[in-house]
């Protein structure tokens, strides 16, 4: 059975704000999901181009001739079904573009590159030398100095590279015709990921010994101290160890290539850096606290509830209400965001939660960098940041089973967007 993927392409342009229907290649029939990022041919260059999977089909509602999806980019969906449908609610309210929407859950980070490539053809490439030779001297200097680039990048160059040269398209369009080179759209996929390289000892510290005199190994002397160094340390990253020892990288891998050590890459997440003193305070609350706590938690689960406005004046006890709640959701298996002002996203503010809940509280703001909002988009993935504060943005954190969002000083202008696309947090939050 055929299927179909109707896709929102990455292009914003309101003539291409649209969903458009690509053939589900035999080889992606069951790699391909609702939510998925796909790698799809766009436009009369066939240019390779991200997109949005919003629905999968079996039916075709017209007899047209359709391209083929090129590649999944993600091994699971980076969307949810509720994401999308926030992205149809979103363009419809605030009359924007669907990737103006996307933009806005889109992960930090993540970017596909595209490029041309140049590469000569089949053809060129089994001719022999007097043949070669022949074709060369039927070629203008131009067409021979592109070939020459082409074989000093051993077989395959990025056209880009070549536009220095006058009308450099019509010459390799051309080149193409005659079936001298293949022109071929490329694409890498870009995740601004940050991993740690760990070293260990690959068998138990008191059965190297034996293992090197069973396997008659020789070890150089870098090599033994590197041995030594993880007899007394169960692993150690790699840089560390090239410090500490001044050994090189071909000493480490020469260790690995005999069986002693394991090389392993794992996941390191950029904590922006911050001066949070944690102060271990008992809060007890009043009779208008917990009566505040105690209606909104009863209700929780109702599905007909309305938003709930809480009123007091600053020192009042907000946040301690805020945190009761918040820790009433987390038992029942529900994560939290707590929206603020950005002026008020002060590291006051976020000690106190982080006083409460530890380490499963995350920060999203303006000042991240690229790489840390990244790192806090997986670790949310992760299920390790269960409560998110932040400003506008951590709206649109990617939570699986989320429970509360708090609008702290919800009169605040600044939970408005005044660029596209312009929506309200308060009306998206509902």
């Amino acid at each position: 059975m055929e299927k179909y993927a109707k896709v929102i392409v990455r292009s914003n342009t309101f003539h291409t704000d649209n969903l458009f229907t690509y053939k589900i290649p035999e080889f992606l029939k069951n790699q391909i999901y609702v939510g998925h990022r796909v790698l799809v041919p766009f436009g009369k260059g066939n240019k390779p181009t991200e997109a949005f999977v919003f629905k999968i089909s079996d039916t075709l509602e017209e007899d047209i001739k359709l391209k083929e999806v090129v590649d999944v980019l993600d091994e699971e969906p980076i969307f949810k079904l509720e994401d999308l449908e926030l992205v149809n609610w979103m363009k419809n309210r605030y009359l924007c573009t669907y990737i103006d929407c996307i933009n806005l859950i889109y992960p930090k980070g993540y970017k596909v590159n595209n490029y041309k490539v140049v590469s000569l053809s089949d053809e060129v490439l089994n001719l022999n030398e007097n043949e070669f030779t022949d074709l060369l001297s039927s070629l203008d200097d131009i067409q021979k100095d592109i070939i020459s680039k082409i074989n000093i990048s051993k077989g395959k160059l990025k056209t880009e590279k070549l536009k220095k040269i006058p009308n450099i398209n019509y010459i390799l369009d051309k080149m193409s015709k005659k079936n001298i080179i293949n022109l071929k759209w490329e694409y890498k996929n870009h995740k601004n990921e940050k991993n740690l390289c760990y070293i260990s000892l690959s068998i138990e510290a008191d059965e190297v010994d034996d293992y090197l005199k069973k396997n008659k190994i020789n070890l150089g002397v870098k090599q033994k101290e590197i041995v030594n160094f993880l007899k007394n340390n169960d692993r150690v990253e790699i840089n560390d160890l090239i410090d500490i020892l001044k050994v090189s990288k071909q000493s480490i891998l020469s260790l690995q290539n005999k069986n002693l050590i394991d090389i392993k890459l794992e996941d390191y997440y950029r904590n922006p850096e911050n001066a949070y003193t944690l102060e271990q305070k008992e809060i007890y609350l009043n009779e208008e606290q917990k009566n505040a706590c105690n209606k909104v938690i009863s209700e929780m689960f109702d599905q007909n509830k309305k938003p709930y406005m809480l009123h007091g004046v600053t020192g009042s006890g907000k946040t301690e209400v805020y945190m009761e709640i918040i820790d009433y959701a987390l038992s029942q298996g529900l994560d939290s965001i707590v929206l603020v002002p950005e002026i008020a996203l002060t590291p006051q503010t976020i000690t106190r939660f982080k006083n409460r809940f530890g380490d499963i509280v995350g920060v999203f703001h303006s000042q991240l960098s690229e790489g840390q909002k990244h790192d806090v988009y997986k670790a949310i993935k992760a299920g390790n940041i269960r409560i998110l504060i932040g400003a506008r943005s951590a709206l649109f954190a990617p939570f699986n089973s989320l429970g509360v969002i708090i609008i702290d000083e919800f009169h605040e202008t600044s939970y408005k967007s005044e660029k596209n696309p312009k929506f309200s947090a308060i009306e998206v939050a509902k």
